[in-house]
């Protein structure tokens, strides 16, 4: 089996997850402020040690030669950040990780990004979800402001923040569409689903 075949099987296996244990049906509240009858809680991906190590691999594949830093907003991007810094340094990749917080913390430092900024750094931000953008733009925005560059915003899945993102000329890439997990793997794995 080839690498080309090796990834696409942890695609589909981590489809499969997706499917089993984070799709929920009801009446949901997005980030966005859109009611939707369906939610998808990647936490339950993230913090599973199967889907963790299904995301770490499949992006680290993704990683330009040229990134210094990984980072993303708080919560949602920290066990990614985490797991794929220490696969780059098990890979001998010189790599540090960052998150950035929704407001400085009210004791200590009372910083808003934790971590080690290394100087003019090219960036990649990562999130689990991404569903109108705001979360990642503004982590992006506060990063440019001390001398970061974005080169480019990775998420497990999109569920509609692409456009805004790429609108603001970043580039965009997502491990799945939310809605090729939602219509084609529902039917797939329909007795997995919590509903």
């Amino acid at each position: 089996m080839n690498n080309k075949e090796k990834y696409l099987l942890k695609e589909i296996r981590l489809a499969e997850i997706i499917c089993k244990k984070a799709f929920f049906q009801g009446n949901f509240t997005l980030s966005s402020g859109v009611n939707s009858e369906y939610y998808l809680d990647l936490r339950n991906i993230t913090l599973n040690p199967e889907g963790i190590s299904l995301i770490t691999d499949i992006i680290y594949n993704k990683i330009p030669k040229n990134i210094d830093l990984i980072g993303g907003p708080e919560l949602s991007a920290v066990p990614i950040i985490s797991t794929l810094i220490k696969k780059c340094y098990e890979k001998k990749r010189n790599m540090f990780g960052f998150i950035f917080r929704d407001r400085p913390k009210p004791y200590g430092m009372m910083k808003m990004i934790e971590g080690i900024i290394p100087y003019r750094p090219n960036v990649m931000i990562v999130d689990d979800i991404t569903t109108s953008g705001n979360s990642i733009l503004k982590t992006i925005e506060y990063i440019e402001q001390i001398g970061c560059k974005v080169e480019l915003v990775m998420v497990v899945v999109d569920r509609g923040g692409k456009k805004k993102i790429k609108d603001k000329g970043y580039e965009f890439k997502s491990v799945f569409y939310y809605e090729t997990l939602l219509n084609d793997y529902r039917d797939i794995y329909n007795d997995w689903f919590y509903w």
